[in-house]
């Protein structure tokens, strides 16, 4: 044990003493988001997020795609006939907001959708689900973080 950790130990000693705590040990999953450490870094990963969002949506059986929108068509906000209920399509692309947290390959396809979901068409829809399809082929992708050693801290790896 290294003077980091028997500092963190003393630490965690202190609190007990003062408030009611149970140490649950390393963290491993938090609110959706699996944390997975190794020597010099942190891998943030949604994946079972990713997984439960095209369950839901019924889009685990689809076949992936590797771009997030087709490159020859652009959205635009009248774009084809209205949806009957536009909550769904609100929903999921609230749910990928969420999912920008780890996934900054996505942030500008998120925003994107995000701009039509005050009036979303059917169009829209289909842009939704090419995504949920870039989605699948890329669930394994996520945040690596690398220790810096100079604070110990961690920042975004290169």
């Amino acid at each position: 044990m290294d003077n980091n950790s028997s500092l963190v130990v003393k630490f965690i000693q202190l609190l007990a003493t003062r408030f009611s705590i149970k140490d649950l040990g390393s963290l491993h999953y938090f609110l959706d988001i699996e944390v997975l450490p190794t020597t010099t870094s942190l891998f943030l990963s949604q994946q079972k997020y990713i997984h439960d969002i095209l369950v839901y949506t019924k889009m685990h059986g689809a076949k992936a795609v590797s771009m997030p929108f087709s490159t020859t068509d652009s959205l635009m906000l009248y774009d084809g006939s209205s949806l009957t209920d536009s909550t769904p399509f609100r929903c999921f692309v609230s749910g990928l907001q969420y999912l920008s947290l780890t996934r900054h390959d996505i942030s500008f396809a998120v925003k994107k959708l995000s701009q039509f979901m005050h009036s979303p068409s059917e169009t829209h829809w289909q842009a939704l689900k090419r995504f949920l399809r870039y989605l699948k082929g890329t669930i394994s992708f996520g945040l690596h973080l690398c220790r810096c050693p100079l604070w110990g801290t961690f920042s975004s790896c290169s």
